[in-house]
């Protein structure tokens, strides 16, 4: 019976319109969903059961490129893409290049806040999201601090909170983002 609850989500659903795929871990209960936070920059909580969330080669077909940036929300989280890997704890935060095979994984239940930010907002910024990739960003560094506030906020309220224009919201969260990829991977 799981076994076709999960072949379902992952056929109608995952694979079809979130362009991911999901494994779980075999002996675990399948839970997964996907909540929509701010819309114009497709910021998103994924919170799935213990497993892998990918993209594979056949994923990688729909020409998506950018950078996710992924922030962890849970005690255990590893990213990984083409062969590296880095660990995660809840607040820390990585960069994952869309057009590469990887995800992110858990042996626990696990949530993550998700953005897809496309190279040329990167470009714009002056930023080299490649020099970010698979790098640790600390959650405690002030720039990542005041975006997870940022990012509950809209999550909590939306983006009416901030008033009638999403283009300077999302112009700020990218921001912070891109500053927070530029941080040193300082840890106390």
């Amino acid at each position: 019976m799981q076994s076709d609850t999960i072949r379902e989500w992952r056929e109608q659903y995952a694979r079809c319109c979130l362009n991911v795929d999901f494994e779980p871990l075999p002996g675990t209960t399948f839970h997964a969903s996907v909540k929509p936070i701010f819309s114009d920059l497709g910021i998103v909580r994924t919170a799935c059961g213990p497993g892998f969330i990918f993209r594979d080669e056949d994923l990688l077909q729909d020409g998506e490129s950018g950078f996710g940036f992924i922030i962890a929300q849970s005690q255990e989280l590893t990213v990984r893409a083409s062969g590296h890997e880095v660990r995660l704890g809840p607040g820390d935060a990585t960069l994952i290049p869309a057009d590469a095979i990887g995800g992110v994984a858990s042996r626990e239940s696990y949530s993550f806040f998700d953005n897809l930010i496309p190279l040329a907002e990167w470009e714009a910024r002056g930023a080299r999201p490649e020099d970010g990739v698979l790098q640790y960003l600390w959650g405690k560094s002030d720039a990542m601090q005041l975006l997870r506030r940022y990012i509950r906020s809209l999550e909590r309220s939306g983006p009416t909170a901030f008033g009638n224009d999403p283009t300077i919201v999302g112009r700020h969260i990218i921001d912070l983002m891109v500053l927070c990829s530029n941080s040193p991977p300082v840890r106390w």
